[in-house]
């Protein structure tokens, strides 16, 4: 079995729009990885070229219809069989963060967390070329943070992202960046990403609602609170339903309260967690 496992990541919500941002790790060993890309390919239709999120365009489209079959297959196949993990990571952006470091801090709470579900130390991290994360914050985070007291490293730094002073209470992925049109599983993080931030969406959304009617039956408390207009679409509600009920199908504990896909036991392979920022990430 190799030692190291790999991990393809996407995002959703960095426009101007959104309440939330996500972002999606999907890791295991390569040969569940293979497995799962070939599958991917095979489901694709012809008239596809790429599989996005905001080309989820109604329920009867072509890249609604891949983009369930490949949500299936991910679960049914691979996710239940406890072959593949995927962790959703959803952050609210009104936290005085920059977008972009605050998705470098997800992803490196998510590779450490794949990387205590592997075993393995090492980690071949495989992002958009597109992504909007910091990449300077990223090595920031991973050189100065003390992961583990152990005297072996963590992941294997490579001299594109190579630490400065690097030690062995430092750690670092082997990072290289895909263009996501060739990377079926960059594609299917883009989508559990887009999925799970539109229930968070949803969560905000709901929110508002409430305090709408608290105004009309109290006082004008509320009068300054803003939302952003990234209101949820109806097929991107049944996209959420749909995931959440293959979650229900596998037995993969989450929950859909107040309108928002949340893990109730964040160890399983399928976790989708609120992130908190703190002092560590």
């Amino acid at each position: 079995m190799s030692e190291s496992f790999s991990a393809f990541g996407d995002e959703s919500g960095t426009n101007d729009q959104a309440n939330y941002v996500s972002i999606a790790l999907i890791s295991g060993y390569k040969d569940a990885i293979d497995k799962l890309t070939t599958a991917l390919i095979e489901l694709k239709p012809s008239s596809i070229t790429e599989m996005k999120f905001y080309n989820l365009n109604g329920p009867n489209s072509p890249y609604t219809q891949y983009a369930k079959e490949s949500l299936k297959t991910c679960l049914n196949s691979f996710i239940s069989h406890n072959i593949i993990k995927v962790e959703v990571l959803t952050a609210n952006k009104n936290c005085n963060i920059p977008c972009a470091e605050l998705i470098s801090r997800m992803y490196y709470k998510a590779i450490l967390n794949a990387r205590e579900y592997w075993i393995y130390p090492g980690c071949q991290f495989y992002p958009d070329r597109l992504s909007s994360m910091d990449w300077d914050k990223l090595k920031e985070i991973f050189q100065n943070t003390n992961i583990l007291k152990s005297s072996e490293p963590l992941f294997t730094p490579i001299t594109c992202i190579q630490p400065v002073g690097y030690h062995n209470s430092t750690f670092m992925p082997q990072i290289q960046e895909c263009d996501s049109k060739e990377t079926p599983l960059i594609q299917l993080a883009d989508i559990f990403a887009g999925i799970v931030r539109i229930s968070y969406e949803n969560k905000i959304n709901n929110r508002y609602k409430r305090k709408q009617l608290v105004q009309k039956e109290q006082s004008n408390m509320f009068n300054h609170f803003k939302l952003k207009n990234d209101i949820p679409k109806n097929h991107h509600n049944s996209m959420v339903n749909y995931l959440h009920d293959l979650c229900k199908d596998n037995k993969l504990s989450v929950s859909l309260r107040d309108g928002y896909l949340n893990s109730v036991f964040p160890k399983k392979p399928l976790n989708f967690s609120e992130h908190i920022p703190n002092i560590d990430y």
